[in-house]
């Protein structure tokens, strides 16, 4: 599986989810009801590395203390520099998800309990339908501009629809086409561009400090990590590979043509950003 948002359904029952009791570190991984939650309590990234992110917030992934029969898991903080074994856990495409350095164990619903809060833990595998699940990505998502959170009548976008343009502050009062800063979001994680017959993604050449934002062309086979990026509905957009790193307004700079670009995730106001539509996904009918 890409990097791509999955809602991890129970077989047995598809009205409930693998989810979290709160978006915070140690909080219990659960069983939700997806009638009676918010979707960014059971919306998840399943990673290439075989790390399980929650969607809202990617720097909080699924662990367990140790793999053993009946260890509840619980939401840890994802270092994609050191990840345990026990944050491992990969799709064997027949319901189950397998630990990925001792496959014997795998992710079970405490004693099939089809209840709103019931605990989700390690056990060996044994067959039952506790541990078969569905993950599902049948989503549709909504074009996005991104404005400036300290002034929202600047934009994430672009002065020219055209591969290697900067990607800038855009001042949308200056009669700028609302295509140059209105950005697609795609289930890979990219952000394509509306102008330009979306082909250009919002790209960065590398995943690291100061590293200035452009348009790349955008190759669904061959989407690079400074493409793939998300709104965290806390204000920032992260990137999906290393959510330490974020999406900046260098200085914090109010002017058209300000540049746009990757820094760590230190909390400022550059890098807060408004989407005019709910990023959440929603579900296809």
């Amino acid at each position: 599986m890409s990097v791509t948002p999955y809602t991890i359904f129970c077989a047995a029952n598809s009205q409930f989810a693998i989810g979290v009791k709160d978006r915070i570190v140690n909080s219990p991984v659960i069983l939700c009801d997806t009638k009676s939650n918010k979707e960014e309590r059971y919306q998840w990234l399943i990673r290439e590395d075989n790390t399980i992110a929650l969607r809202v917030d990617p720097t909080l992934i699924l662990d367990t203390a140790k793999l053993a029969d009946y260890q509840t898991f619980y939401l840890s903080v994802y270092n994609s520099q050191k990840i345990l074994d026990t944050q491992k856990w990969v799709y064997d495409g027949d319901k189950h998800f397998r630990n990925e350095g001792n496959p014997n164990f795998v992710i079970d619903n405490q004693g099939r309990a089809t209840s709103n809060g019931n605990p989700i833990i390690v056990h060996a595998y044994n067959g039952s339908p506790a541990q078969e699940w569905n993950p599902k990505s049948d989503l549709k998502l909504k074009p996005t501009r991104f404005f400036y959170a300290a002034n929202k009548r600047f934009a994430i976008g672009a002065k020219r629809a055209i591969a290697n343009q900067p990607v800038v502050l855009l001042d949308t009062r200056n009669n700028v086409p609302r295509d140059l800063y209105e950005w697609i979001p795609q289930e890979d994680n990219t952000f394509v561009l509306s102008a330009g017959g979306q082909t250009l993604a919002l790209t960065a050449a590398g995943v690291a400090q100061q590293q200035s934002m452009y348009l790349g062309v955008y190759d669904p086979n061959n989407v690079t990590a400074g493409q793939q990026w998300i709104y965290d509905d806390n204000g920032y957009i992260r990137n999906v590979q290393d959510p330490t790193f974020v999406i900046d307004n260098k200085g914090s700079s109010q002017t058209d043509g300000n540049t746009i670009w990757v820094y760590k995730f230190n909390g400022s106001d550059a890098e807060q950003w408004v989407p005019t539509t709910d990023l959440s996904l929603e579900k296809s009918t």
